[in-house]
């Protein structure tokens, strides 16, 4: 999360798999897998998103430390100044020291401009890969 809230890429680049996937549905693609599409989630991310606050609510691991549970109390400040504040968990699983899948729970589906901003990304996804597959594309 600390991370995350410097938007540092490098840095999440060391902490997850080359295979991981991450699930949330939050993002235009709410399902992504492998570190490529996970790196360009996290971009359309650091630019919605201004400013990323977490605080752990209830953290839960496994004695092995290959699995975690984090409850998360989220800040966030949208570009142009509009301000967030939900709650969610994450839960991680983790594979050679490295986070192999981290899928994310919300009690809500994002709802107001947020909502429908993702429903049209999510759509226009659709139609570009409909119509890339079109005969003679």
């Amino acid at each position: 999360m600390r991370a995350v809230a410097h938007k540092d890429l490098p840095a999440l680049r060391e902490l997850v798999a080359e295979d991981a996937v991450f699930v949330d549905p939050h993002y235009p693609t709410p399902r992504v897998v492998g570190w490529t599409e996970i790196r360009e989630g996290l971009r359309w991310a650091f630019g919605a998103i201004e400013a990323f606050g977490f605080e752990t609510v209830l953290g839960f691991e496994t004695s092995d430390g290959r699995h975690a549970v984090v409850e998360v109390d989220c800040r966030y400040v949208l570009r142009g100044g509009r301000r967030l504040a939900f709650r969610q968990v994450f839960v991680a699983d983790v594979q050679d020291g490295r986070i192999a899948r981290r899928e994310a729970y919300e009690p809500h589906g994002p709802g107001g401009l947020v909502g429908w901003v993702l429903r049209l990304t999510r759509l226009g996804r659709r139609l570009r890969r409909f119509f890339g597959r079109l005969p003679g594309r």
